[in-house]
């Protein structure tokens, strides 16, 4: 029994290829990430020091396909460009049986030769991922807004878009603030959290930097909480929670 799944990656799915279609034979195998910390050795002393701080590593999401041709299709090599050139790069993951959830791609690792893959028809790859499942659920005000968070603590993506260009906005989070000074022509900017960085976007998508007055920590939501949120000046804000479980 053949899994009939497939991936969205970089916004294309792997069955929506022209000539050819990407079919997973299997279900995704998931290899969690681990807890690591800081260890320190000590001269004298016997055993090793932890640090406090413990952080996550990366997970990994395998997944195998089978190239299956739907249609005429120049020649394998044409085919294997464009699987190479779709699984290059960093971008957001989506499994068919998961709606409504993505995850954050680092690295792309195809474990298959080519020569297997030109005689069998199969290919096995390696999403590294961030060491969450991300739920895309926004939420819009241009007042108050109270988000529950009923899953880990995220680091949300705000968008702000200002009555004119070059406004100066604050953005409260849990009575903490953040001053957000907008370029003068732009009348949108982002605030990223887990990124540590706020941007605007030019019409060509390049992220030009802006300053900020405040903390990117505070404005996280933490495990299990009510958070309250409010703006300035009207402005309306799109509030992307990045709801995550941990893998």
């Amino acid at each position: 029994m053949y899994y009939k799944g497939y991936i969205t990656y970089k916004n294309k799915a792997s069955n929506s290829f022209t000539g050819f279609k990407l079919i997973m034979t299997t279900p995704p195998e998931y290899v969690h990430s681990e807890i690591k910390h800081d260890t320190y050795n000590i001269p004298g002393r016997d055993g090793e020091l932890y640090s406090k701080n413990t952080y996550r590593g990366n997970a990994t999401i395998k997944v195998s396909f089978d190239i299956v041709t739907t249609g005429a299709v120049a020649n394998y090599t044409t085919a294997l460009n464009q699987i190479y050139l779709w699984l290059s790069g960093t971008g957001n993951l989506i499994i068919s049986d998961e709606p409504g959830a993505f995850y954050e791609v680092k690295k792309v690792i195809i474990t298959t030769d080519q020569r297997t893959i030109v005689r069998y028809g199969k290919i096995d790859v390696e999403f590294v991922v961030y060491p969450y499942k991300f739920l895309d659920q926004s939420q819009q005000s241009t007042t108050a807004l109270t988000i529950i968070n009923n899953y880990d603590e995220c680091y949300p993506l705000y968008e702000y878009i200002a009555l004119y260009a070059g406004q100066t906005e604050t953005l409260t989070v849990n009575n903490s603030t953040m001053t957000i000074y907008m370029l003068q022509n732009y009348s949108k900017a982002y605030i990223d959290t887990r990124k540590k960085i706020a941007y605007h976007v030019s019409g060509q998508g390049l992220k030009t930097e802006i300053l900020v007055d405040g903390d990117y920590e505070k404005l996280k939501f933490a495990a299990n909480s009510t958070n309250i949120l409010s703006t300035t000046n009207s402005s309306v804000l799109s509030t992307l929670p990045r709801w995550g479980y941990k893998i």
